[in-house]
């Protein structure tokens, strides 16, 4: 019996120490933008399709003005030049990108 569990811990301790000094590399940002029309939110997913891991869209509000889109996306290596790219589309009227980790400060 004894055997067993200094087995077992010596293997939750390996464990603890691979997760314990792996790096987490956290990517997710939410992208906020101001469109004029439909037109240019399909070629601000063709972007997004092609420049970045993964989003997923978390609102669309759409008023008189035009609309507002909110996505959570993953970025491929930190890069973040397609919001230049994005804010040259005709009918972009803003577009800001924020770091998020998940979490609100209250």
């Amino acid at each position: 019996m004894i055997p067993l569990a200094i087995i077992g811990s010596v293997m939750i301790g390996v464990i603890l120490l691979l997760f314990a000094n792996r790096k987490i590399n956290n990517r997710s940002c939410i992208l906020v933008l101001n469109l004029r029309n439909e037109m240019a939110e399909q070629e601000i997913f063709g972007i997004l399709n092609h420049d970045v891991e993964r989003y997923v869209v978390k609102s669309k509000t759409v008023n008189a003005a035009g609309m507002e889109l909110t996505a959570e996306l993953c970025t491929k290596n930190a890069n973040t030049a397609f919001v230049n790219r994005i804010y040259g589309v005709p009918g972009v009227e803003n577009a800001t990108l924020v770091s998020y980790n998940g979490e609100y400060m209250s």
